[in-house]
C-alpha cells in the first residue's frame, strides 16, 4: 500500500510539473525530440530562454519564421549541449 501512494505521489508530482510548461515549450519539446535526446532538449530550450528571457523565446518558437539571429544561436546551443550530454 505504500508503494501504491508513492506511485501517485510521484504520478502527481509528473502531472503538475509538466502542466507548469509553457505551450511554446511543449512545442519546442515536441519537435526536438524527433531529432534529439530529451535531456538535450531540455539544455537548449534552458540555454536560450536564460539568454533571450522566456517571452521572446516563445515569439521565436511560435512563429515559423524565427529570425537568424535566434537560428543561429539555437544551433550553437545545441552543438554545445549535445557535446555536454
Amino acid at each position: 500500500m505504500k508503494q501504491i501512494k508513492s506511485m501517485m505521489v510521484v504520478g502527481l508530482g509528473v502531472l503538475l510539473l509538466s502542466g507548469c510548461s509553457s505551450k511554446a515549450e511543449r512545442s519546442f519539446m515536441k519537435g526536438c525530440k524527433q531529432m534529439s535526446d530529451s535531456s538535450v532538449c531540455s539544455c537548449i530550450y534552458e540555454t536560450l530562454e536564460d539568454q533571450y528571457g522566456s517571452e521572446q523565446v516563445e515569439r521565436e518558437v511560435m512563429t515559423y519564421s524565427p529570425s537568424e539571429e535566434f537560428q543561429e544561436s539555437m544551433l550553437k546551443t545545441a552543438m554545445q549541449c549535445n557535446m555536454e550530454q
